[in-house]
């Protein structure tokens, strides 16, 4: 599943809005490599901001308290405060989202791509697989915060084994996480 073009633009212009104000806060200084759109190096400095914000949670509220916000962006961005960054087991794709297995506590999520699939980031051959990822809830659904650092290694027949009982547990049980 996949955010509608205009909800993407929206959570692209509030996360872009945060990870500024972020650099500003920490003064992180980039490169011009780093500031090359769709580069190794952007991507890697993007990830170190997206860090910063998450190992400090209360710099969404120095945010919230010193941005001027329109009342729909300042209610998503309250509830990133309740966020969940982990290292998740990604089971499978479905219709209905990804299915992600935090390796933490072991419950499961159903996530949704943000401007492109989790299936067009993270084929399905290349399934199971090992992430860390932040999710967070957007207008009554989850999302990640858009970078995902893959293990390069694969996942061994008796790891897979331990966390399928999980899902299908959370299946039978409707307990799939499907907002946060």
């Amino acid at each position: 599943m996949l955010l509608s073009k205009a909800d993407g633009e929206l959570f692209f212009e509030i996360w872009f809005q945060l990870l500024g104000f972020a650099k500003r806060e920490f003064k992180m200084k980039l490169t011009e490599a780093q500031l090359t759109v769709n580069t190794p190096e952007y991507q890697r400095a993007l990830s170190g901001i997206a860090d910063k914000v998450w190992d400090h949670p209360d710099l969404l509220d120095k945010f919230l308290f010193r941005t001027k916000l329109t009342a729909e962006k300042r209610e998503i961005l309250l509830g990133w405060k309740r966020f969940v960054k982990d290292t998740f087991f990604v089971r499978s794709h479905l219709k209905s989202g990804t299915i992600l297995i935090s390796l933490t506590d072991q419950k499961v999520y159903s996530v949704h791509g943000i401007t492109s699939t989790w299936e067009e980031m993270i084929p399905s051959a290349t399934l199971p697989m090992l992430i860390e990822t932040t999710l967070i809830p957007f207008k009554g659904i989850i999302v990640s915060d858009g970078l995902i650092k893959q293990y390069d290694q694969s996942v061994g027949i008796s790891f897979e084994n331990k966390f399928e009982p999980l899902y299908i547990q959370a299946k039978e049980s409707n307990s799939i996480i499907t907002s946060i």
